[in-house]
């Protein structure tokens, strides 16, 4: 159903509600409460970014500005042999840059890339250090990630050395695409971590109380996104939401994904029964819709 309105839009969708009105199949349409309907709101969401049936983004995300976050339901487990056919193709394209695994950081790499952290103003060269160090310690991405999004969720950071590791973290950015050895996984680490860094600057921007601080963390944060969605690092509607979770009101609160987690698999077997058993009425409505059009 989700692929059909993705495909014929909003009045197709629009043709489906008034003529499947009163059928059972496509009751979830109209129950909006319901997890059927939060579900299929997902997947209509899910497919527009990209996503396929057996492969999708699990990171939060705002589907609307001033909303809360959604949290997508974990990938499946078990491989089905389309899902092994995605996966194999998707490996096969991707051979030529595949990532290597990663190591840990040593005890005294650990210890020197921390004490960077600490000590680290928005003085170019000092950014410049780190994001080398970065850079050459690229095999360890995933723990390096880790260190810079624990400094950017301490709540007691100052807002200058705050602002400063967002700019390190937007100089590793940039040096993702370079031709370093596994420099490419800061991008994919990043992705999964700067929801929680942005709720971090969101809980900092609130907490201030002079407006000209506030505005100037405003303008800051800001020109930081727009220089990603310029960069293309990340595609909009995840920059926008970005943006969208700094600036969320604190009344808004955190949306979890009406608890659709734990029931992704039962609704899968109970949308799949329907896709079944309404296949020919959609089909059908879909060709008459469509002959209307003409």
């Amino acid at each position: 159903m989700a692929l059909s309105v993705l495909d014929g839009g909003c009045a197709f969708e629009q043709a489906i509600m008034e003529r499947g009105r009163g059928n059972p199949l496509f009751d979830f349409l109209f129950e909006l409460g319901s997890k059927e309907h939060t579900y299929y709101v997902w997947r209509l969401y899910s497919f527009a970014q990209g996503d396929t049936l057996q492969r999708w983004r699990t990171e939060p995300f705002i589907m609307i500005t001033g909303s809360g976050r959604w949290i997508p339901p974990p990938l499946p487990t078990v491989k089905s042999p389309e899902h092994e056919k995605e996966s194999g193709s998707t490996y096969a394209a991707g051979r030529s840059r595949r990532v290597e695994p990663e190591r840990t950081l040593t005890d005294s790499q650990r210890d020197e890339f921390e004490d960077m952290l600490r000590a680290l103003t928005l003085e170019r060269s000092q950014i410049k250090e780190a994001m080398g160090f970065a850079l050459d310690n690229a095999d360890a991405a995933g723990e390096i990630v880790e260190v810079l999004t624990e400094s950017l969720t301490l709540k007691e950071t100052h807002i200058p050395t705050k602002v400063a590791r967002l700019m390190l973290v937007s100089d590793i950015l940039h040096n993702s695409s370079a031709p370093v050895k596994n420099a490419s996984a800061y991008r994919t680490k990043f992705e999964a971590a700067l929801p929680d860094i942005m709720e971090s600057f969101n809980d900092l921007f609130r907490s201030i109380t002079g407006r000209i601080t506030a505005e100037a963390l405003k303008e800051r944060v800001h020109k930081v996104l727009q220089v990603w969605s310029d960069w293309f690092l990340f595609s909009d509607a995840y920059v926008n939401g970005l943006r969208a979770t700094f600036l969320r009101p604190g009344n808004c609160g955190v949306i979890p994904f009406h608890s659709i987690c734990g029931d992704a698999p039962e609704l899968e077997k109970r949308l799949l029964k329907i896709q079944v058993m309404g296949v020919r009425s959609t089909k059908m409505l879909h060709w008459q819709w469509a002959r209307e059009q003409l």
